[in-house]
């Protein structure tokens, strides 16, 4: 699966739209400048491959990588890039082997959208990972090594760089799922828990609901009986009612009667108060026409005063105007006689400016002729002086020349001399440096052989320090033991907390009403804070443990009751509860005033003390305690309080400390023994107070053993810095043994090269001295040179010097005709200037002439227009006179008819207003006999309503009589409305009061009863069903545990398998690759830990020839990017990835290291692909394939490709 090109669109500084295609086999160079963009194409393949640090992509935000704008380009919303992958050899994932390529899509949207595609199919993140998992091409895998980072693979720590190692070993998919099973298997280890405690929950819910069930059915006789008393019931208000309901129909059709004679009596006078209404719609008609006559008659007197007003102002405007125009046309004829006389001078001078223009042309021709001459001339004798000037030239520089060639001579044989005297210095000091490689032979000899003695003491030292960290191990071992038993232990307990906290939370052993209510309550937003709603009294008290048996019989009916913070809600809670049909709430409110005296009966020596006491109330609470509970008092149960009477009666309750016995308030004596159903709230609210201690305990003894732990894990750091100390003083004494071995080899090898420098030095003295005796012959040579190229540059000089003096005295009389050309040709330009001006003005002077001309015919023409105007405006304003005079005259007579029809108007409109007055009376007294009628109406309906009420209701309990007793028969039909006739006793007979308190009583009874579940036989079978799935989740997680463990197992052993397999497959070829780029030295891959190949790291021992290091950061940046080079390539050539990049890991290599980079580069293509970026022109020759990046636009990348032609 090889990569075949790269896409970049709005990537950093690829702005537009980029590709860069990838041969298969092969070499693709990235070159260009510094800060054109070529490390962003490392950045793009990384950011593809799913990394999520901007740091890693040198950025402080992930946006950072969408294009930011530039000084010509704005800014990108978005950016993508794409990876297409060759698939052809089929070597990819098994879903996409069909596909020919494989397309990895990344899309990052400014508002932080981010979108991955497989061949343009939206994917995971973790789909793009799996793609590339184990393959060596993953964005932080050996594959990518990024600029300035190459040195990271020799100074990272052993577990980072484990990371590669598992990644070459292709085991990072089974880490992957190693982690998921077990956190699936702890996940499985809870839901196990919860299940067992479900199920032990599940049994004790089964007990108690038989005793339910038991309660239930005595609960169903009473509401039978209830129900049967609540028909009759309802069977004698419907009798009654109808009575009642024709008594109100009788009274309601008298007054209907009284009603429509008054309406007939009301309809005569409407008739006659209409046809008055008519007469006055009428006459005030004619009298608005009239008054709308006199009206425009006086618009018309003001208009005809407007328009006399506008014809005098128009005739004054007029004659205004005809004396302003006859004064202009006056001063017009006036300017046209000046312009005639101005027009003539003008043209006079034009003609004279012309013949001097004539005569100045004749001149300038002259004076042209005799300047080109001049000019031909001058010409001639400067071509002579820079020909002479160029040969002076040349003769200077050869001489300059030949100076030059003499000093560097002389200078090189005063060099030769001091170069001689060096070199012989530096054979006497080979010499002697040849002397002292044998003495320090000599010496590292013995150094050896104490070296080898320390490295045996250290042997025995690690022995020992080994047998400690096995004996802490042991012991670390059982201090984990401990606390994963006391974590399960807390687990369990937080396990049973959570399933009874759930249950808790569920409301379950409440009745089902209150549970309704209470889910009702937490489902509606708001609710409990609209309402005030605190919750059941068993959310605010408890019992100790000894008193759950006998005081939560007492306290079960209790539990149920639901707490409000003030009464003034409870109007408001109870219409909330009736209109969702939750019957059979009990509630109570914690501002309710304590009314009882605490007396009890009058056997005061028989108690003890109150029940209250017993009673544990939360503090917010308090009022519980004694709103509810303060008139109970404790008695022995041995002793039984004998009943009160006379004033004691009625107060205060006595229950016996032992359950034995209960009188209440009535005095009504209840034996006790009867276990309460609705206790087994007050048991699991105990049990997770009891298990909240055993928790706090566990999990302080899980602190003291976490704490052993921590202390034994310091002495067990201290034990490893030991002998990881001791370990890297073996490995120092071991390198360093190495190193000496290898340098006294070196001493030895040194002295040839010594002897060998020698004789080439003794050579090298021999020919420098020939060279300096060839330097002195040449200095001879020169001189003659020199003495030949000064004559020749004296005859130049003095030539040069006549020619100076004819070349000025051309050069001054040229220029003299030359101002004068120049003089006559500005005056002739002037002249010309000026004629043309006069010209212009000559044209100016006749247009305006003809332009006044035309003015004054025009004005002529106005004058005459304007005349007849003043006659027409006179005529106009002498008949607006007369209309106006007429107007006058009609207007006093049309005022005098308005003022008649007014009087008539007048009478007609108090003849109705007492017609009025009349109907106004007869309408009150219609409106009292309406409101008697709606009385009468609204009562008949209110009590056909309660009618119809109680029928209903005795149909709804007629229909649940039938449906609760299978098989009996329901009453005969009746009419609609008609109360129903039972067989026995009359309706009428029936003492309503009597069955009403008997009702109520029963009702009461009932209500006592409240906390009964009628669901009980659902309820219990529903928890068989339960328990038969609980305990078949129980046994799947129990296989599913052992399934998760095996595969843990298998996926360890494989995981080792191939770690161990490629760990020494990658050593074997660092050694070998790592002297190969050295030319020289040792170097090998250590495991730090060998008996856990899980979790080893792995270290790096490496000794370039020559040196003997201490440490790996002694070493160069150029020796640690070649030993960080033959790692990777030890990692290609044991585990070969489908490509690798390489980003400026050449940069820290001399030319050197740089050829052998690039031979392991090329005989390596065979088996990966290589992208490199690089500056280097020796790594640039390699390359199949080169593209450059550069910054023609600033800020913008662009890319030009070359193929080379290589393959």
């Amino acid at each position: 699966m090889r990569l075949k090109r790269i896409r970049l669109n709005g990537f950093k500084s690829f702005c537009d739209d980029t590709v860069f295609d990838f041969k298969a086999r092969g070499i693709t160079m990235i070159v260009g400048p510094n800060g054109c963009g070529k490390s962003n194409v490392v950045d793009a393949i990384r950011w593809v491959l799913g990394e999520q640090s901007p740091r890693q992509l040198r950025g402080s935000a992930m946006a950072d990588v969408i294009f930011a704008g530039s000084v010509t380009r704005d800014p990108v919303n978005r950016c993508e890039v794409t990876l297409i992958f060759d698939n052809t050899d089929g070597d990819g994932l098994e879903k996409y082997r069909e596909y020919g390529e494989i397309a990895v899509t990344r899309r990052l949207y400014r508002t932080g959208d981010s979108d991955y595609l497989i061949n343009k199919t939206p994917c995971r993140l973790m789909d793009v990972r799996d793609l590339v998992m184990d393959t060596g091409a993953g964005g932080r895998s050996y594959s990518i090594v990024e600029q300035g980072k190459v040195d990271e693979f020799i100074t990272a720590s052993p577990a980072e760089r484990r990371i590669f190692m598992e990644e070459a070993a292709g085991i990072v998919r089974y880490k992957t799922r190693r982690i998921a099973a077990e956190r699936k298997l702890d996940q499985t280890h809870q839901n196990l828990l919860r299940v067992k405690d479900v199920l032990a929950e599940i049994g004790r819910q089964e007990d108690a609901l038989r005793g339910q069930m038991e309660k239930a059915r005595e609960y169903l006789d009473l509401k039978a009986e209830v129900g049967e008393m609540t028909r009759k019931l309802l069977r004698v208000r419907l009798h009654r009612s109808s009575a009642r309901c024709l008594t109100l129909e009788g009274g309601l059709a008298a007054a209907q009667q009284q009603h429509d004679a008054l309406r007939q009596t009301l309809s005569i006078g409407e008739t006659g108060l209409e046809r008055l209404n008519v007469d006055l719609v009428a006459l005030e008609g004619r009298l608005r026409e009239e008054r709308a006559r006199v009206a425009q008659q006086e618009r018309d007197i003001l208009s005809h005063e407007t328009r006399q007003a506008l014809a005098r102002q128009n005739l004054d405007n007029t004659r205004r105007w005809i004396e302003e125009t006859t004064r202009a046309r006056e001063e017009l004829q006036a300017r046209r006689a000046t312009l005639s006389d101005e027009l003539a001078a003008h043209r006079d001078e034009a003609q004279a400016a012309a013949r001097d223009a004539e005569a100045m042309r004749a001149e300038i021709a002259l004076l042209d002729a005799q300047h080109g001459e001049k000019e031909a001339l001058r010409k001639q004798l400067q071509q002579r002086l820079q020909a002479l000037q160029e040969g002076l030239v040349e003769c200077h520089s050869s001489l300059a020349g030949i100076h030059n060639q003499r000093q560097m001579l002389q200078e090189r044989i005063a060099e030769g001399d001091r170069r001689a005297q060096a070199m012989r210095t530096q054979i006497e000091a080979t010499g002697a440096e040849l002397q002292r490689a044998g003495e320090q032979a000599a010496a590292q000899g013995a150094q050896l052989a104490a070296l080898r003695q320390a490295a045996g003491a250290s042997e025995a030292r690690h022995a020992t320090l080994s047998d400690t960290a096995a004996r802490q191990a042991g012991e670390a071992a059982a201090l984990a033991e401990r606390l994963e038993t006391t974590s399960r232990e807390c687990v369990s307990l937080h396990s049973r907390l959570d399933s009874l906290a759930e249950i808790q939370s569920s409301y379950e052993g409440f009745g089902e009403s209150v549970r309704n209510a209470l889910r009702w309550l937490d489902e509606t937003p708001g609710a409990r804070e609209r309402f005030g709603v605190v919750g059941p009294l068993a959310d605010v008290v408890s019992l100790p443990p000894e008193a759950v048996d006998w005081a939560g019989a007492y306290l079960a009916p209790f539990l149920e009751i639901l707490l409000i913070r003030e009464a003034a809600r409870l109007p408001a809670l109870h219409a909330a509860l009736r209109d969702a049909g939750f019957g059979g709430v009990r509630l109570w409110a914690l501002d309710t005033p304590y009314q009882g005296n605490g007396n009890g009966n009058g056997n005061s020596k028989a108690r003890e003390r109150a029940f209250a006491d017993v009673l544990a109330v939360q503090g917010a609470h308090e009022p519980v305690r004694s709103g509810l509970f303060g008139a109970v008092h404790l008695a022995d149960g041995a002793r039984i309080p004998l009943p009160a009477t006379g004033a004691e009666a009625g107060h205060g309750e006595w229950l016996a400390a032992d359950g034995a016995y209960h009188i209440d308030a009535k005095q009504v004596f209840t034996v006790g023994g009867a276990p309460a159903p609705s206790v087994g709230i007050l048991r699991r609210r105990g049990e997770i107070d009891a298990l909240e201690g055993q928790l706090q305990s566990a999990e302080a003894a899980q602190g003291e053993v976490t704490t052993a732990r921590e202390a034994l894990a310091v002495q067990q750091a201290a034990t490893a810095a030991n002998l990881t100390e001791l370990t890297r003083t073996r490995n120092e004494q071991a390198l360093a043994l190495n190193g000496l071995d290898a340098e006294l080899a070196h001493e030895v090898r040194e002295r040839q090269r010594l002897q060998t420098v020698l004789e080439t030095q003794r050579a090298e003295l021999e020919q420098f001295t020939r060279d300096l005796a060839g330097y002195g012959a040449r200095i001879a040579e020169l001189g003659g040179e020199e003495l030949h190229w000064s004559d020749q540059r004296g005859a130049l000089e003095r030539e040069l010097g006549g020619l100076h003096g004819a070349l000025e005295i051309a050069a001054t009389e040229a220029g003299a005709l030359g101002q004068r050309l120049t003089a006559r040709k500005v005056a002739l330009g002037q002249s010309e200037a000026h004629a043309a001006h006069l010209h212009a003005r000559c044209e100016a002077l006749a247009r305006e002439g003809e332009q006044a001309q035309a003015r004054l015919e025009t004005i002529g023409t106005e004058l005459a227009r304007h005349e007849q105007q003043v006659a027409r405006h006179g005529a106009e304003l002498e008949t607006a006179r007369k209309a106006l005079h007429d107007l006058h005259a009609g207007l006093g007579g049309m005022h005098q008819q308005v003022r008649e029809r007014q009087n008539i108007y007048d009478k007609l409109v108090a003849e109705r207003d007492h017609k009025l007055e009349q109907i106004a009376g007869d309408k009150r007294q219609n409106d009292v006999l309406g409101a008697r009628m709606h009385e009468l109406e609204l009562a008949l309906t209110e009590e056909r309503m309660r009618r119809e009420q109680w029928q209903q209701q005795l149909d709804t309990q007629l229909q649940a009589a039938a449906e609760a007793v299978a098989g009996e028969p329901l009453p005969p039909a009746t009419e609609p409305g008609a109360p129903e006739q039972p067989a026995g006793e009359p309706l009428e007979q029936v003492d309503l009061t009597a069955l009403e308190k008997k009702l109520d009583a029963s009702r009461v009874r009932l209500e006592r009863m409240a906390g009964v579940n009628l669901a009980a036989w659902e309820e219990y079978e529903s928890l068989n069903t339960r328990s038969e799935t609980m305990l078949q989740q129980q046994d799947d997680l129990e296989a599913a545990i052992q399934d998760l463990k095996e595969s843990i197992r298998q996926m360890n052993q494989e995981s080792r398998r191939r770690f161990k397999d490629t760990f020494e497959a990658v050593n074997v070829q660092f050694q070998q690759l790592f002297p190969q780029i050295f030319g020289g030295g040792e170097a090998s891959l250590v495991l730090t830990d060998t008996e856990d190949l899980l979790l080893s790291g792995v270290d790096i021992v490496a000794q370039p020839p020559g040196k003997k290091l201490q440490s790996m950061n002694l070493l160069s940046g150029g020796e640690k990017a070649l030993t960080a080079i033959a790692m990777i390539f030890a990692f290609f050539l044991t585990k070969p990835s489908p490509y690798c990049l390489l980003d400026e890991v050449d940069a820290p290599l001399d030319d050197v290291n740089v050829g052998r980079f690039n031979r392991l580069v090329e005989g390596m293509t065979d088996r990966s692909q290589f992208i490199m970026i690089t500056h280097n022109k020796r790594t640039m020759e390699i390359g199949d394939v080169l593209y450059g990046v550069t910054m023609e636009e600033a800020g913008v990348s662009k890319v030009v490709s070359v193929d080379l032609g290589r393959s």
